[in-house]
């Protein structure tokens, strides 16, 4: 059964990716019920790992924003393998070519961004040599939530799709 598809919509300003969500005006998609990647007695309930999320393309970038709920955020320097992160999978193949993603095809079809917020605020990308030039991304922490905003080229898009893009997945 086919996934819902929802419009990519223009932010109504400029963003900024820096971390803060003073540029998006809602979130709008909750997960209250996260899938969780951890030892499962460590998983606290619903606010333990919530999260939402957006996204948006002003022709220049597409824009992903996740915020982040965690009773413990784990970001020490030297140890980002163990750290509390956020994978976003972008799939910008045309829909004819798209046929589920497939760990053995991360980044030559698909990217996967795995964003893990820094211990001095800056992000940590997993495998930043696999993924398209110009990809801009940024993360804050603060209290028990942290911010992850990604920016991916949108040559990147048109670089799969052509100049008349029209979706991603």
């Amino acid at each position: 059964q086919p996934l819902p598809s929802y419009a990519l919509v223009r932010p109504e300003e400029t963003i900024d990716v820096d971390g803060a969500l003073s540029d998006w005006d809602n979130l709008a998609f909750n997960i209250d019920s996260p899938i969780v990647d951890s030892d499962p007695f460590a998983h606290q309930g619903p606010s333990d790992g919530k999260f939402n999320f957006d996204l948006r393309h002003d022709g220049r970038f597409i824009y992903l924003c996740a915020e982040v709920v965690d009773d413990e955020i784990f970001v020490k320097e030297g140890e980002e393998f163990w750290h509390d992160r956020v994978q976003f999978l972008v799939d910008a193949r045309p829909l004819d070519e798209v046929s589920g993603v497939s760990s053995s095809r991360a980044f030559s079809d698909w990217l996967l961004l795995r964003v893990v917020p820094g211990a001095k605020g800056q992000a940590a990308l997993y495998r930043p040599d696999r993924l398209p030039k110009g990809i801009q991304v940024a993360t804050k922490v603060r209290g028990k939530r942290y911010v992850v905003e990604v920016a991916i080229p949108i040559s990147y898009v048109k670089s799969l799709q052509g100049e008349n893009w029209e979706s991603i997945r």
